[in-house]
C-alpha cells in the first residue's frame, strides 16, 4: 500500500473520529486504539514520542503501516500525531467530560451522590 493512500486513510479516520461516525476500542494499558470493520481494522498507536497507523486484514495480519520515525516529513508527524489525539479524546469522551464538569460548576446544582469509592 502506498504511502498517500494510508494518509488518505488517515485523513478519513480522522473525519469520521471527529464526526463521531466511528467508535475505537482501546488496548488495556497503552496508548493503542483500534476500529474493527467487516473483514478488516485500523489501527493508531502512541509509544513515547512516536506515533503509528496500522491496517490490518481479517486474520491482522498489518498490510499496511505508517510509523513517524520512518522518513516521514513534520506535516506528515503531525497529522499522525493529530488522528491519536482525536481517537483519544473520542474515546475518553474529553469534551463531553469538560462540558459536564463546567455545567455542574457553573450550575446551582448538587452533585449526584453514590456508593462508589472516591478514587
Amino acid at each position: 500500500m502506498e504511502k498517500n493512500d494510508l494518509f488518505d486513510l488517515v485523513s478519513k479516520a480522522k473525519e469520521k473520529t471527529e464526526s463521531g461516525i466511528i467508535t475505537w476500542k482501546a488496548a488495556p494499558g497503552s496508548e493503542q486504539y483500534k476500529v474493527d470493520f467487516a473483514k478488516s481494522s485500523i489501527a493508531v498507536w502512541k509509544n513515547k514520542d512516536k506515533y503509528g497507523f496500522s491496517v490490518l486484514n481479517f486474520r491482522g495480519d498489518i498490510v499496511g503501516r505508517l510509523y513517524s520515525e520512518e522518513d516521514m516529513t513534520d506535516e506528515e508527524v503531525e497529522t499522525l500525531r493529530s488522528l491519536h489525539t482525536k481517537v483519544a479524546d473520542s474515546y475518553y469522551r474529553i469534551e463531553e467530560t469538560f462540558g459536564d464538569v463546567l455545567e455542574g460548576l457553573e450550575g446551582n446544582s448538587v452533585p449526584e451522590e453514590d456508593d462508589s469509592p472516591p478514587f
